[in-house]
């Protein structure tokens, strides 16, 4: 996490209220997604149902939409913060 800030709850004047303001960004790591799927398919129909998990032609899409997906996700390792703060010292 890096963040800049501006502010002070705990002011020794005396001012009752404190206010803080910080903006930045976090960083997550890179996502990764998992896709798998399981069962039976069918056309349209109904008709001719294949078991993807034995079929290479399915698993390879599927890896290759995994890869697409993992791709398009990589800048969502950082994201935005914006904080602000207010505090009242009695």
């Amino acid at each position: 996490m890096f963040l800049l800030g501006w502010g002070n709850l705990a002011r020794r004047s005396e001012r009752h209220f404190g206010m803080t303001f910080d903006i930045g960004a976090v960083y997550q790591g890179v996502p990764r997604t998992t896709l798998s799927f399981a069962g039976r398919a069918c056309d349209s129909f109904g008709l001719n149902c294949t078991d993807v998990t034995s079929d290479p032609t399915f698993q390879s899409n599927v890896l290759s939409e995994q890869a697409k997906i993992n791709r398009s996700a990589s800048p969502a390792r950082f994201f935005p913060v914006i904080s602000f703060g207010f505090g009242y010292k009695f």
